[in-house]
């Protein structure tokens, strides 16, 4: 959190300003309002109990503040002597998600954090944005940059090295470093060839429908970006 460049003095570890307490982990006070943050690791995925367990809290600091404006997050590191690849990866079923959403709390998992951190280093998610995506409800994902090249999902062809879109946003040129962000992950990739609707190989393009061959192959759920 203190990475994600909250101020020191925002991020409160719980169990050392208040010992024998044995409530929330964490506090982050974010100016207009504050988030109440449990943290668990498991040898298993969330029963209910778990994933709501930090909505208590966050009613009993809305009373104590005397206003509404306390948001919860769950936290888990779930199936913790499991390697994180072949984890249930997202570990929370549909009626958590929608329990959480009604209610209003957020479900995150470290194996979340932890791709968070190679999709910051690559450029594909600011800091901004993920500190902000923390007082989602349901399911916590964090937003690609804005600069997305296609407009619409382009269709993918020869196992994802080739793509065509009819609506590019942005220009592009041969040799062009672009990301590839897929579930939380960001991977580089260049720009080896274009052609244009005319299906002649150009060195750079604009706008309109374009064909471009890509160093790496990408899938239909990734997005395509531009630092």
């Amino acid at each position: 959190l203190l990475w994600l460049g909250f101020p020191e003095d925002s991020v409160v570890n719980c169990d050392r300003k208040y010992p024998g307490r044995d409530e929330e982990d964490l506090q982050v006070d974010f100016e207009k309002c504050l988030l109440v943050v449990e943290v668990k690791g498991i040898g298993g995925t969330s029963t209910d109990a778990d994933c709501g367990q930090v909505a208590k809290y966050r009613y009993r600091r809305s009373k104590e503040r005397g206003n509404h404006d306390v948001y919860a997050l769950y936290i888990v590191n779930h199936q913790r002597y499991i390697p994180p690849l072949d984890r249930q990866n997202p570990p929370f079923s549909e009626d958590q998600v929608e329990d959480a959403r009604e209610d209003e709390r957020g479900l995150l998992t470290t194996y979340s954090l932890f791709k968070l951190y190679f999709a910051i280093e690559g450029g594909c998610v600011t800091k901004e944005a993920a500190r902000g995506a923390l007082l989602e409800s349901g399911m916590v994902r964090f937003p690609p940059r804005e600069s997305q090249v296609l407009g619409e999902q382009p269709e993918l062809h020869y196992g994802g090295t080739v793509l065509t879109s009819e609506s590019l946003r942005t220009s592009l040129r041969v040799g062009d470093r672009l990301l590839i962000y897929e579930a939380g992950k960001c991977s580089e990739t260049e720009v080896v060839n274009l052609r244009n609707e005319d299906e002649d190989d150009v060195t750079e393009t604009c706008e309109g429908p374009v064909g471009i061959e890509l160093s790496s192959a990408m899938t239909e759920a990734a997005i395509l970006l531009k630092p």
